[in-house]
């Protein structure tokens, strides 16, 4: 959204406050009939407007309601409200778009499989026009220590360019200082570094300043939907939620993890956490490399337009001309954002789930999904495929009581299996029918599935789903099953009615 427009509407969300205001104030200390219905009149011809619009938006129905919900019930205040975080629009900038999509037609070359083999891959190729890969390698990483040597061993791999995308970066951590000291070393050897953060994620964490160690090397560092006069704005809500470290368009490391100590079971509040990520190398990294540079010319605000030039004029950068070995390991990277496709996630899960004939088996941090998405899972249930979910036991209590509302009836009428770990297990993995399964940063909660730009590794590679599902038992192993007598006891009635009001509102954050 352009400024002028975030102008116009923030200003209009303030005019409907201080009318609010001034209305009410006259109403109060002049309860005349002609002002009184003159109040009432002008509600419901604002009602009726912000109704319109509402109902006729490209929203969840979900989301529908519960904007309509907060006008009627606020008042003047739900339609300041609404003006300054429901117009929502979001978009690319339109100079990058024709030379980005020749970049994407160069590289996004499918590969033709079997017939028997194409499934999992059908539907991302369908809706969101992503190419199969093949020829790649994949190196699963579950080990909290593990994933720090990687990150820097892969780093210290680089000839020509590193792409590091990030929700969060914490300063006072070990792991970044580090990774800093690696990627000036880097710098000084002329390899050309671009770094891309979330301003909202790093709130508070890391500061501008800290990163000017880095941009005195040369290296580049931008926000992604920077904070501004969009704090204002629904917008504020689209997050970069998707995280990778990607070197020469050679290997990449992909997953969940942040660059936070707490990732690395080094925090005094969460020492026992658990992760999942990936090393993978081949034409895939190419793919993730082109997410990279759309984040990165789409929605960042540029001090320099140099810097967008420069992106759009390295060929090494931009064109993989890299071999191979050959392999069966084919992928399929899927990007998820608010501006494009925005119900893609749900319909990939939805479809994967209804299309399941033997087992789900999901691990998420946070389980809010949308109805639909709880639909498709009771149908699997009711097709006896067998259920399995794990989610964390030491998370924030709120967020807790939150999953175990929204999971109870699974349990409680269904008898699904819901597990949840001893630790905090940050995790996101989907596998379907032991034999595809989903890695990466997409969560099952609304702010994944409708606001944050996620992504997902799809791969039907028989031994890269074993040690998936390896993963998964060992982690039910450190789990406990979820009972009736359980939610009952720790599910009282003011949490449920706290739940469904929250439940109420969490789209419209």
């Amino acid at each position: 959204m352009s400024k002028f427009k975030i102008i116009i509407s923030t200003f209009l969300g303030l005019v409907a406050i201080v009318f609010g205001v001034i209305t009410s104030l006259i109403f109060i200390y002049q309860p005349t009939l002609i002002v009184g219905i003159t109040l009432v009149v002008l509600l419901y011809v604002l009602d009726i407007i912000l109704g319109y619009f509402i109902i006729n938006s490209d929203r969840s129905s979900h989301a529908k309601t519960a904007w309509l919900f907060t006008i009627i019930l606020f008042g003047f205040f739900g339609h300041a409200f609404f003006f300054m975080f429901g117009l929502e629009t979001f978009r690319k900038r339109k100079k990058t778009k024709i030379a980005l999509q020749n970049v994407l037609n160069y590289n996004n070359k499918s590969v033709n499989l079997p017939q028997d083999l194409i499934y999992p891959f059908e539907y991302g190729k369908k809706i969101l026009k992503r190419p199969i890969c093949k020829n790649n390698d994949i190196k699963i990483i579950h080990d909290n220590t593990q994933i720090f040597f990687e990150s820097i061993k892969i780093i210290q791999q680089a000839r020509y360019f590193i792409n590091l995308q990030t929700f969060i970066f914490r300063w006072s951590s070990f792991w970044t200082k580090i990774l800093f000291t690696e990627l000036i070393k880097k710098a000084n050897q002329g390899v050309k570094i671009r770094i891309l953060y979330d301003s909202f994620g790093c709130f508070r964490k890391i500061h501008n300043k800290d990163f000017k160690v880095l941009t005195k090397y040369g290296i580049e560092v931008q926000k992604f939907n920077t904070l501004g006069i969009n704090i204002f704005k629904g917008t504020t809500n689209y997050r970069l939620h998707s995280k990778l470290l990607l070197v020469d368009n050679k290997i990449a490391l992909y997953g969940g993890s942040n660059f936070a100590d707490e990732y690395l079971s080094m925090s005094k509040k969460k020492d026992w956490w658990v992760d999942y990520n990936v090393v993978v190398s081949g034409p895939i990294v190419s793919n993730m490399s082109q997410t990279f540079i759309e984040y990165w010319c789409n929605y960042c605000h540029f001090a320099n337009r140099h810097s967008l030039q420069n992106i759009l004029n390295d060929k090494k950068m931009l064109i993989s001309k890299n071999t191979f070995k050959k392999s069966d390991v084919q992928m399929q990277l899927l990007s998820f954002s608010p501006n494009s496709n925005k119900f893609a996630f749900q319909k990939i899960l939805v479809n994967a789930f209804l299309n399941a004939k033997k087992s789900i088996k999901i691990i998420t941090p946070y389980f809010c999904p949308s109805e639909t998405i709880v639909n498709a899972l009771l149908i699997a249930k009711q097709k006896n495929v067998e259920i399995e979910i794990i989610v964390p036991s030491k998370n924030a209590n709120f967020i807790k009581i939150m999953n175990r509302y929204t999971y109870r009836s699974l349990v409680q009428q269904h008898n699904t299996k819901i597990y949840e770990h001893d630790g905090f297990i940050h995790s996101k993995l989907y596998i379907i029918d032991d034999e595809y399964a989903f890695i990466g940063s997409c969560n099952l909660d609304y702010r994944s599935i409708f606001l944050t730009f996620e992504s997902l590794l799809i791969s039907n590679n028989k031994p890269f789903v074993s040690e998936n599902i390896k993963f998964f038992n060992q982690q039910k192993d450190f789990s406990h099953l979820i009972t009736k007598k359980i939610l009952n006891e720790n599910l009282s009635k003011s949490h449920i009615v706290a739940c469904k009001i929250m439940n109420l509102f969490k789209v419209l954050f």
